[in-house]
């Protein structure tokens, strides 16, 4: 992981002077006494009055694609199962053996779904660990650029076309990180995906040759059941189609709510950090630093004030 140098904490220093009109009073040629202090952001989130209704829509987050996902390879099965049925002799079998078939595999399906989705319950912890650093990495890489606009978003003498720009580059800014942690994830699902292939392809085989064990002997068998990958449109597709893409809007809707409270847990923490700052008059305040430095640790002042805020 990336560590902040003192010389780059320097250089964030300037950044943070320029768009604080509060902390600029007290810059060093100003013959000013030179003062800093330092916040434990990840416990002033932690001790968030709304940090657990945070971490339950992250949790609902998940589990949504988890379903969506899971979703989406049931209706596959069972599209690929519609379509061998089809080809099905008519002579060779009613409806009443056609629907206790259907019942029989739908039930063959969901006990390995069942087994499937244990193995990958085992697996998350697993895959959590393998994209941390990624995630660290990806907080430190934003942390002070967003930091810093946000103090400068917070001055009191700003045109509206600084304040314009301001906001344009912390757009830009939080999409860029958004992608990268999408990215994150979809490292974090294929590395699952990739544990889970064999297992996958394991119970897939199963299913077929449950399937063929029922229909009759041999990959035809007597009713006439065609091998799976028959080409030719299959019933239900246009449906499923319309179920995931519904699941993708809820799942969009979710991801913006998260996102949007959690942005309001660091804005409270900033605004926190600044009522602070109008008494103390620090002339830089780090967050989280990762080198030694002399400085105040108003991490329990700033908390008072954001439970001041938020109630």
């Amino acid at each position: 992981m990336r560590r902040l140098t003192f010389a780059s904490m320097l250089l964030a220093a300037a950044l943070l002077l320029g768009g604080c009109g509060a902390i600029s009073r007290h810059l060093p040629f100003q013959r000013q006494e030179v003062r800093f202090a330092v916040v434990d952001w990840d416990r002033l989130v932690k001790e968030h009055p709304n940090y657990k209704k945070w971490q339950k829509k992250q949790e609902a987050l998940e589990t949504a694609k988890s379903l969506r996902d899971r979703q989406l390879q049931n209706g596959r099965q069972q599209l690929a199962l519609l379509g061998r049925m089809k080809s099905l002799n008519k002579a060779g079998m009613d409806q009443f053996s056609r629907a206790r078939f259907a019942a029989q595999m739908a039930e063959k399906q969901s006990q390995e779904q069942d087994a499937l989705r244990k193995k990958e319950e085992k697996l998350l912890d697993a895959a959590e660990a393998y994209v941390k650093p990624d995630r660290e990495a990806l907080e430190e890489r934003y942390r002070v650029p967003l930091f810093n606009l946000r103090l400068k978003l917070g001055s009191l003498k700003m045109t509206k076309e600084s304040q314009k720009a301001l906001l344009q580059e912390q757009s830009e800014l939080l999409a860029r990180r958004r992608q990268e942690m999408e990215a994150i994830e979809a490292k974090k699902r294929s590395y699952i995906e990739s544990r889970m292939a064999d297992d996958i392809q394991a119970s897939r085989d199963r299913i077929a040759a449950y399937g063929q064990s029922l229909a009759g002997k041999g990959p035809e068998g007597k009713t006439g059941l065609s091998l799976p990958g028959e080409k030719g449109a299959q019933p239900g597709q246009k449906e499923l189609d319309q179920l995931i893409q519904s699941m993708d809007t809820q799942i969009q809707k979710q991801t913006e709510e998260e996102k949007r409270l959690r942005e309001e847990i660091d804005s409270d923490i900033l605004s926190a950090i600044k009522k602070v700052n109008l008494t103390r008059k620090y002339t830089l305040i780090f967050r989280n630093p990762r080198a030694n430095i002399s400085a105040d640790d108003i991490t329990d002042e700033v908390s008072l004030q954001v439970k001041k805020i938020v109630y």
